[in-house]
C-alpha cells in the first residue's frame, strides 16, 4: 500500500485517477486543500503530516520536496503532463520541474507519460525503476450538443527562458474581437486562472474553471504552451498558439517544435482563420489522421492510472530491492 500527496490542482488532476484505483490515504498540503480534494470526491483525503509511515507517490517537483521532508519509507514520481522539457537552452537543460530534471536522487521508482520522457529520466537516473505508462488523465471527448464552440486556454506566465511564458498578452486584446465572429470561451492553468477569469468577466466572455467541463464542451481548443495540446487533440481539433518571444531557432522537443498536433498560428488573425475554419467545415480526414497519430506518439496508452497502481503498488512492497526496469 502507498499514499499520494499533493498541492495543487494541476497535479491532483492526474493523481486522482490512480488513487482510485489503488486506495490509499490522499493527503493534502492543507486544509483548504484537503476540502477541495473531497469535493472531488477524494474519500478520507487528510492533511499531510509531519512524518509519513507509507511509501508515498507525487506529481510535482516541489510536493516531492516537501513529501521528502516527511521522512517516508520511500518516493515515487509520476509526471503530471506529457513530458515536455526545454532542454534546448541549458538554463533549463535539468531544471527540476521537467523530464530528467535535478533533485530525484532519492527516488527509485519514476512513471513517465511516453519513451521520450522515460528516455530522460533514464539517462540522469540510472539506479531508478523508470516505466512509461501513458495518461493518467484521460479528458472525456466532445458532447454533442449541436453548438460550436471554441475555447482559448493559457499557460501561467512563470521561468526563465521564453518558450515558458505565457502568450496571453500576445492574444488578449483581439479576443473581445474574436468573441464578436465565433463562439468563444477562455480557460486558463490554475496558476494563472483569477486574472483570466476576471478580464473576461468584464468582457461578458464565459470562463471556465475546470478542463473536464472544457473537455465536455470544446469543439475546437487552442492553447500556448501546455500538456492539455495533446490530451485535447486526442479527440477534437486543436490549435497551438505561437508567441513572437517563442524562439524557432531552438528547439526544445515537443511543443518547441516537434509533434504538435494542429496548426500553429502566429497571432489573432492567424486564430480567426483556423478557428473559423475548423468550426465551420472541420478538419480534413489527412489532418485528423496526422493528429492522432501525433497525439498516440505522445500518449501512447489511456490506462495509464491502472498501470500506475499496479506498478507502484508492486514497487511498494519492497521499494529498495534495487533493480531497474525502463519499459
Amino acid at each position: 500500500m502507498f499514499d499520494i500527496y499533493a498541492t495543487q490542482e494541476g497535479y491532483a488532476h492526474h493523481l486522482i485517477p490512480v488513487w482510485e484505483a489503488s486506495g490509499g490515504t490522499f493527503y493534502g498540503h492543507t486544509q483548504e486543500f484537503v476540502r477541495w480534494l473531497r469535493s472531488r470526491g477524494v474519500v478520507g483525503a487528510e492533511q499531510l503530516p509531519s512524518r509519513l509511515s507509507r511509501p508515498v507517490l507525487t506529481a510535482g517537483i516541489m510536493d516531492y520536496r516537501r513529501a521528502e521532508k516527511t521522512r517516508p519509507p520511500a518516493l515515487a514520481y509520476m509526471e503530471h503532463g506529457c513530458g515536455q522539457s526545454y532542454a534546448g537552452d541549458r538554463r533549463m537543460s535539468t531544471h527540476p520541474a521537467y523530464a530528467g530534471g535535478d533533485g530525484r536522487d532519492g527516488c527509485s521508482l519514476i512513471l513517465a507519460p511516453n519513451t521520450q520522457a522515460a528516455a530522460r529520466w533514464s539517462e540522469r537516473y540510472p539506479s531508478a525503476a523508470v516505466h512509461t505508462i501513458g495518461a493518467s488523465r484521460v479528458l472525456n471527448p466532445p458532447e454533442d450538443t449541436g453548438r460550436s464552440l471554441l475555447v482559448v486556454s493559457f499557460h501561467w506566465d512563470g521561468g526563465t527562458i521564453p518558450e515558458m511564458r505565457s502568450a496571453w498578452s500576445h492574444y488578449r486584446d483581439s479576443l473581445g474581437a474574436l468573441a464578436l465572429d465565433v463562439p468563444l470561451a477562455l480557460h486558463a492553468h490554475p496558476r494563472a486562472r483569477s486574472g483570466i477569469r476576471a478580464w473576461a468577466k468584464g468582457r461578458n466572455i464565459e470562463f471556465i474553471e475546470d478542463i473536464e467541463e472544457v473537455a465536455r464542451r470544446a469543439t475546437v481548443y487552442a492553447v500556448d504552451n501546455s500538456s492539455t495540446l495533446w490530451e485535447m487533440g486526442r479527440t477534437r481539433p486543436v490549435i497551438a498558439l505561437n508567441a513572437p518571444w517563442y524562439r524557432r531557432d531552438v528547439a526544445h522537443g515537443l511543443r518547441f517544435w516537434d509533434r504538435i498536433p494542429g496548426p500553429q498560428v502566429d497571432d489573432s488573425g492567424g486564430l480567426f482563420l483556423e478557428a473559423e475554419r475548423l468550426l465551420s467545415s472541420g478538419e480534413s480526414e489527412d489532418a485528423k489522421r496526422c493528429r492522432e497519430a501525433v497525439v498516440r506518439d505522445v500518449i501512447p496508452s489511456l490506462d495509464g492510472a491502472r498501470t500506475a497502481s499496479t506498478i507502484v503498488g508492486e514497487w511498494s512492497e519492497d521499494p529498495h530491492r534495487g533493480e531497474q526496469a525502463t519499459e
